[in-house]
């Protein structure tokens, strides 16, 4: 997969981000650095949006984007509590 040169942060996912202590590097570096991908649905941008997933030490990160070409719409972003 390509890298993905530019991000566009939804109003939904910046405000969830915030309220989840995650940055907007956080959430770009998942997209390019993911451990897992997987196709969700058609977007409204005329791209698919993907659940990308990586695991740190400590934190096992989610993200939502729409991707079309180079670009990405982030939706949401948050940590999966595997504890449930």
């Amino acid at each position: 997969m390509q890298r993905i040169q530019k991000f566009h942060h939804t109003a939904h996912a910046s405000r969830r981000a915030s309220e989840r202590h995650l940055t907007p590097e956080m959430l770009e570096s998942v997209v390019n650095q993911h451990d897992r991908k997987t196709q969700q649905y058609h977007g409204q941008h005329g791209g698919f949006v993907y659940r990308f997933t990586r695991k740190t030490d400590d934190l096992d990160l989610v993200v939502v984007p729409e991707v079309k070409g180079g670009q990405a719409w982030i939706l949401t972003g948050f940590v999966n509590d595997n504890t449930l």
